[in-house]
């Protein structure tokens, strides 16, 4: 998938489309982690992540500096597998690290699954899997809050095996320029192509 939103309006973690935050590095492995090989590959000229036996990997940004995603509205991500996926998770998580401290002092979480909203489809369509969370779905992560302001990890666990992944990015959702009446209408991405997305806090 190419992504369309306006550069004003994402924080880019990887993809070709934007120019990316810096990270320290996409394959942290840690202790408990079984993860095997990682690559970055290319294919027709865009670059891509290829995770072997995923189980447990972080996106490192502590060193290079933190990111604030207060303003954004969505987290965005394009997967791909050839694995059978009933009964499979692919979750994510942001670590907060408040005031740039060593350390994690809030987490928040969001588990995609069959029967998730969105959710990890089944049978496995055999296409890319394009995921628009809302952060407001994000929910606490073991205690603390729901901060986002220094997030100095983006963490993946899944049972997936082979994994392919392009364009992480968080970013704000066009939002309907009518008055307050709306209750909270957004509109995403913008522009769009084939699909438009619209969410608000009442039906």
């Amino acid at each position: 998938p190419t992504p369309t939103l306006d550069p004003e309006n994402v924080i880019s973690v990887f993809s070709d489309a934007y120019i990316n935050r810096p990270v320290d590095y996409f394959n942290g492995y840690w202790t408990y982690s079984t993860t095997q090989g990682q690559d970055d590959i290319n294919i027709n000229g865009n670059n891509i992540i290829k995770y072997t036996e995923l189980n447990f990997v972080g996106t490192e940004f502590q060193g290079a500096k933190t990111i604030n995603a207060s303003l954004m509205t969505h987290f965005h991500i394009d997967i791909f597998t050839a694995t059978a996926t009933l009964d499979k998770s692919f979750n994510h998580k942001f670590s907060n690290h408040a005031n740039q401290a060593p350390g994690e002092t809030s987490a928040i979480e969001f588990s995609t699954f069959n029967g998730s909203n969105p959710s990890l489809p089944d049978p496995n369509p055999g296409t890319w899997i394009s995921y628009d969370i809302p952060l407001s779905s994000f929910t606490i992560a073991g205690g603390g809050s729901l901060a986002r302001d220094a997030i100095g990890q983006y963490l993946i666990s899944s049972n997936l095996g082979i994994v392919y992944i392009d364009n992480i990015y968080l970013y704000r959702a066009a939002t309907a320029s009518v008055e307050d009446n709306l209750f909270n209408v957004s509109l995403y991405p913008n522009p769009a192509s084939n699909r438009l997305n619209i969410s608000a806090a009442n039906t």
